[in-house]
């Protein structure tokens, strides 16, 4: 921006000017498509202005932070009154990650104000900048949008505007910048334990007062002292050199990277610190060891200090049972041991301790032809308590690889342990399970696992080859039972609970009565009654702060509103959510037999939908429920999660029978 005012002219909304105020020329944004912000623009609650634009069919137009975009929409802006303006975006495209910069001549990129990638990345992909502007002042806002490779490049942006106080510093303010900003040279510092409410402070960059950085392995190990008046340093800005030249990364370009702390060194909140972290460069960026790094720390708004260019040093070795650095930047164990806690040490001490590798005594396989689910239990010792996945490769009855991984490459898989325990002298009991399907969703037949076990020090055990034996089928009520269905199956109208996650005092899981109904706290509607008979119902209802339930197979798990209906009669029942009163949707809509049975058990699930038409842009959704007469159903309103956050909001719900 252009400086400004010091608070007290803000904060009230307003309109802007008609759309024909200004001098904006026809085609002064070339290829890109131009809004007139007044024209259809909507007064919000809180005085705030907004109007929806598309995007162009390809990008015209790149704001300075973000190299490259997809296509944008140019908002063309009048400020009736001077003052801060703040203008944010709402991507109204489901998936869609906006970029929004600020220019007062449109192709003029030396005349940009302001620009900004994510709102408050990961958790807010949306875009907020800030201008000062004159009154009767033209604006031409750009809403791009980030050329994900996953996400769309294109689609539908509200910008909203608002006039915002400039607030003093040492005052309270809105760390998202939303409400309020903090004057020119200061930004809304908000502490880690905040719940969002921030200090207006001077926005000073850090100082870096010293560092080392060792060689071990593959890895440089960061360990940098600095300053931050401001208390905002977020991690470091590493380029690798060699003779005094940047090394050139796997794609051509500068090995040079960005990194925060390690677990538990967050200099974040510090006015001094020293600052840990460690990088593997061969795995990360494809170089060669190289002699020297330049380094700098870099803040919350993206300052930098001066970097200092630092020697790659060789760690000094420490020999068995000598004192070591827990965080094994500073100096690197003798080969066969590593940094260890020391058992029973109090004042807890760290020493280099000899390191052993699991020994895998027994395992059993077991997978359900009908569903694919695979289940491994592994059983052996491992004194260091350490185990850490297990790696899997599958064979056929000839003995040829099966592609396990999702890429449809062969070889070994390392998994995650779902329960493992530790007995005396280190041993374990680990179990491992897995969904094998192909393409056509059936099950592979698998004759043989090959496994070991990979623990937290890279040690790995020998592999054993154990057959793979099939499911028993229903088991009785009250039998111990497998709730993965590999090793086997409850008898029908009978179910085997999963394991409740943190459970301090887990029950071994038995064959139990299935319970329909959703538990009181579920509160779920009852259609039936005060509907009708007739299956044409029309409900509203809103997943705002709503709990979740477990989601459906197709996504969901933004928070719920649960619905139920017996069908009057036999027939075909289509479901159908629908805006709220021209509100945004994006639903997640799933229905089930049994009410508290999510996607983890299988059968219970009769239909999941997330968009009615993607396509097409129509983000509500559909079920066609093909139903017996009596037939109970739990409707499940959900909300679609992804990169740009989770949709909570008001909806209508429909049930009939066409």
């Amino acid at each position: 921006g252009t400086g400004g005012n010091t608070g007290g002219t803000g904060g009230t909304g307003g309109s802007a000017l008609e759309p024909d105020a200004g001098t904006q020329p026809p085609g002064a944004c070339g290829a890109a498509p131009v809004v007139e912000f007044a024209t259809d623009v909507t007064t919000e609650d809180d005085g705030s202005l907004s109007n929806v634009g598309t995007t162009g069919d390809a990008s015209a137009l790149d704001g300075s932070c973000v190299n490259g975009s997809g296509s944008e929409v140019v908002f063309h802006f009048v400020a009736d009154t001077a003052g801060t303006w703040r203008f944010l975006t709402q991507a109204q495209t489901s998936g869609l990650d906006t970029i929004l910069y600020a220019r007062t001549s449109c192709t003029d990129t030396a005349t940009e104000l302001d620009c900004n990638d994510d709102l408050n990345y990961p958790d807010n992909v949306n875009s907020r900048i800030v201008a000062d502007l004159e009154a009767g002042q033209e604006l031409f806002v750009v809403a791009d949008a980030y050329p994900s490779q996953n996400g769309p490049q294109s689609g539908d942006i509200l910008l909203n505007a608002k006039r915002v106080d400039r607030i003093d510093r040492d005052g309270a303010c809105d760390g998202l910048g939303i409400d309020n900003v903090c004057r020119t040279g200061d930004f809304c510092y908000v502490p880690a334990d905040s719940d969002g409410a921030g200090v207006c402070t001077e926005n000073t960059p850090p100082t870096m007062t010293g560092g080392q950085v060792f060689l071990i392995g593959n890895q440089a190990t960061f360990t940098i002292a600095g300053t931050d008046a401001s208390q905002d340093t977020q991690g470091i800005h590493i380029l690798y050199l060699q003779g005094g030249q940047p090394l050139q990364d796997a794609q051509g370009g500068d090995a040079e990277t960005y990194l925060g702390p390690i677990t538990g060194g967050d200099p974040y909140g510090l006015a001094d610190f020293t600052f840990r972290t460690a990088q593997d460069f061969v795995a990360d960026l494809g170089i060669d060891v190289p002699d020297q790094v330049a380094v700098s720390l870099f803040d919350s708004q993206g300052n930098e200090s001066d970097p200092q260019t630092l020697d790659l040093l060789a760690a000094p070795a420490v020999a068995l049972d000598g004192a070591c650095d827990q965080y094994r930047l500073v100096d690197d164990c003798a080969d066969g041991t590593a940094c260890r806690q020391t058992p029973d040490a109090d004042p807890v001490t760290w020493t280099c301790q000899t390191i052993t590798a699991p020994t895998l005594t027994a395992a059993q396989a077991w997978m359900n032809g009908d569903t694919g689910h695979l289940e491994i239990a592994f059983d052996g010792v491992d004194p260091d308590r350490d185990i850490y996945a297990p790696g899997v490769v599958l064979l056929d009855a000839d003995g040829a690889d099966i592609p396990l991984l999702a890429t449809g490459d062969v070889g070994e898989a390392l998994g995650t342990f779902e329960p493992f325990t530790y007995g005396d002298g280190g041993g374990f009991h680990a179990v491992w399970e897995y969904v094998l399907v192909d393409n056509n969703g059936l099950s592979i037949p698998v004759s043989t696992a090959r496994v070991r076990i990979h623990d937290s020090e890279g040690l790995i055990s020998d592999s054993l080859d154990v057959m793979v034996g099939g499911t028993e089928r229903n088991l009785a009520a009250g039998s111990p039972c497998d709730p993965w269905g590999a090793q086997n199956t409850c008898a029908r109208g009978t179910v085997c609970p999963m394991p409740v996650a943190d459970d301090p005092m887990p029950v071994a899981p038995v064959c139990s009565d299935i319970v329909a109904e959703c538990p009181a706290d579920y509160e779920a509607v009852n259609l039936n009654d005060g509907h009708g008979a007739d299956p044409t119902w029309t409900v509203s209802g809103d997943t705002t702060d709503s709990g979740t339930h477990g989601g459906g197979t197709c996504g969901g798990g933004a928070g719920d509103k649960v619905f139920t209906f017996t069908a009057p009669s036999e027939g075909t029942y289509h479901v159908a959510t629908a805006a709220f009163d021209g509100g945004d949707i994006d639903t997640v809509l799933y229905a089930r037999s049994a009410c508290q049975y999510g996607p983890e058990y299988a059968g219970f699930e009769l239909g999941c939908n997330d968009d009615e038409n993607t396509d097409g842009g129509i983000y509500s959704s559909v079920l066609d429920l093909d139903l017996t007469a009596q037939e109970t159903v739990y409707l499940f309103v959900d909300g679609y999660v992804g990169q740009s956050g989770a949709w909570q909001g008001p909806f209508n719900l429909t049930v009939t029978r066409p």
